[in-house]
């Protein structure tokens, strides 16, 4: 898993990734990609949701959405959370793992 490095508590997390196929091109997946944050230990689902629809700005496959990373929605300052992003393509799933840290 990648660090994709810290959020400030009650602010956003930017989440985004390029859908790739088995050769890894990148390629419009075959629905909407979601994403779930997990607790460290992959206890508990701190949240979840998809990425946006359509690919942005013209880019084949690349999707984006913004996490709210509050207090209220579970998260504490000096945590490392696991970000999993799941998505399909010629109906193959795909993952991608990163972690990151709350500060």
């Amino acid at each position: 898993m990648q660090f994709i490095g810290y959020c400030q508590l009650n602010q956003n997390l930017p989440i985004s990734v390029v859908c790739k196929n088995g050769s890894g091109t990148p390629t419009t997946p075959d629905s909407t990609p979601t994403w779930k944050i997990y607790s460290r230990n992959f206890v508990d689902t701190i949240t979840s949701g998809s990425l946006d629809a359509s690919d942005f700005d013209s880019m084949t496959g690349f999707r984006k959405k913004f996490a709210s990373i509050t207090t209220a929605g579970g998260y504490t300052a000096g945590q490392i959370y696991v970000l999993v992003v799941t998505y399909t393509v010629s109906s193959t799933d795909y993952y991608e793992a990163f972690t990151f840290g709350v500060n």
